[in-house]
């Protein structure tokens, strides 16, 4: 999870600034993290299994 936690676009922006040792206690917007997994599920469709190991999938493929 936390992998995938440091791809998603609300928690790049939470973490701007600070080095990637540096612990950030950056609050995370409701609506923005709400707004972020609308439209992954629009891409993706998270909503099914299928579509949730796409997302994963494409997500790991970004960190490596």
């Amino acid at each position: 999870m936390r992998h995938i936690r440091r791809q998603e676009t609300p928690w790049m922006e939470a973490r701007k600034g600070y080095g990637k040792t540096i612990p950030s206690s950056e609050l995370l917007p409701k609506d923005r993290i709400m707004q972020y997994y609308i439209a992954v599920n629009q891409k993706y469709g998270i909503d099914t299994e299928k579509g949730l190991k796409m997302y994963i999938h494409d997500i790991l493929d970004q960190a490596s």
